[in-house]
């Protein structure tokens, strides 16, 4: 009787589920770590270009969506994800993020940005990453820091920003909120920086609220009388700053800010 029922198998049909189940399990895998955390991971180097075509579970409490092609974070792609702490998005080929892209991720503690395409961190790009503590920038392309960037990111503990494009980071990323209590890890060692009196605020608050990591080899580009010093040496000195210096770009920026607040406003009312 089983010789017959194997025999009445439709062979070619079941060549086509075997078939599909392959390449579903070859593109999307969902896994449990320990037995806890629910972590869901999209296949990597499965050649995705567009994101819609990625499924995370909304049971999902880390997405590692690592290793693909896609070159864009869309509005709306991240609705109805509660859960989600971790957020994997390193070695694609992210070049945009849109405007409130993360808003829904209330709950979000780790943003893993590594090795893409970035050139400019917009003043919305990271709203609503209220209790974010990590936030890999390294390798991209960014060249540009927006007033109030980080504005929102007051429980940050992690921030790297090495082997980028960037001359200086303005103290006004922070504005209009307080800055992080205490940023232990902070990385911007291989860009070519402008060693200024608007990078002082960061030396500044070395060893007070922010631990600067790799600074021998965190090099001066400019000026010329500065270039290839490393942070490891005492060259505040060299720049002629005060504590004052960034008094100004600290006011523009809060005023920069207030604009945008009240423009959010008026495009969510």
């Amino acid at each position: 009787m089983l010789t017959v029922y194997l025999l009445s198998i439709d062979m070619k049909r079941l060549a086509q589920v075997l078939s599909t189940t392959v390449l579903i399990l070859s593109i999307l895998e969902a896994v449990t770590v320990d037995g806890t955390t629910k972590s869901y991971r999209s296949s990597r180097k499965s050649g995705i270009t567009d994101i819609w075509n990625i499924s995370i579970p909304n049971w999902a409490e880390e997405a590692l969506l690592d290793g693909n092609s896609f070159g864009s974070i869309p509005f709306g792609y991240f609705v109805s994800l509660p859960q989600l702490t971790r957020l994997d998005l390193d070695s694609n080929q992210i070049n945009f993020v849109a405007d409130y892209a993360f808003i829904d991720l209330s709950n979000l503690i780790w943003l893993d940005f590594w090795n893409n395409k970035l050139e400019v961190i917009t003043v919305r790009m990271l709203k609503g990453l209220y209790i974010l503590e990590e936030l890999w920038l390294y390798k991209n392309h960014i060249h540009t820091l927006q007033l109030g960037c980080f504005s929102e990111l007051t429980n940050l503990k992690h921030l790297l920003l090495n082997d980028n494009q960037l001359k200086t980071v303005p103290e006004g990323v922070f504005y209009p909120n307080h800055l992080p209590i205490r940023l232990s890890y902070f990385t911007i060692h291989e860009n070519p920086l402008l060693c200024d009196c608007q990078i002082f605020w960061i030396l500044a608050g070395e060893g007070k609220w922010i631990t600067i990591n790799g600074k021998y080899k965190t090099i001066c580009s400019q000026p010329p009388s500065l270039s290839g010093t490393s942070w490891s040496t005492n060259i505040t000195q060299n720049l002629n700053c005060t504590p004052e210096s960034g008094k100004y770009f600290g006011q523009l920026a809060r005023y920069c800010r207030m604009l945008v607040i009240q423009w959010d406003k008026y495009l969510l009312s």
